[in-house]
């Protein structure tokens, strides 16, 4: 498969996927990418860091298969310490306040990667139970 038709592939996967995913995606994403307007903050700083990583893990994964399975949760376990990091900081002795940008911004990167990873769970243990196909291309003829 050339480059072009694996990210043809991929594209055409995200855009088979429900649309509540299709709409998620981007949420999820941009609020941690916001880590990066946030770099002189502790909580962009990791933020920033995570997303890095889960994204160039998942973006890899997405290129070799072809598409989007549910072996993208896995790589989201990194929002469970990101998370405890964030409550740590924004609650505990170095708690900011509300007025404060980053403990807003904190706050918002806490509940979007805590939802993300209730669907995390579902997807990794469909994935571990042998739900490995290519979602959003059943049906999808490939030339």
């Amino acid at each position: 498969m050339t480059a072009r038709a694996r990210l043809r592939s991929v594209w055409t996967s995200y855009r088979g996927l429900p649309a509540g995913v299709q709409m998620w995606m981007p949420l999820l994403f941009g609020v941690n990418l916001a880590g990066f307007a946030f770099l002189g903050t502790e909580i962009g700083f990791w933020t920033a860091v995570a997303i890095a990583f889960v994204a160039s893990i998942n973006l890899t994964t997405m290129l070799i298969q072809g598409g989007w399975s549910r072996l993208l949760a896995f790589p989201h376990v990194l929002w469970a310490p990101l998370i405890i990091y964030i409550a740590m900081r924004l609650f505990g002795y170095t708690a900011g306040t509300v007025e404060n940008p980053e403990f807003s911004f904190g706050l918002m990167v806490m509940v979007v990667n805590g939802i993300s990873l209730m669907f995390d769970v579902v997807d990794a243990s469909r994935w571990l139970r042998g739900d490995r196909k290519i979602l959003g291309l059943e049906g999808v003829i490939h030339a």
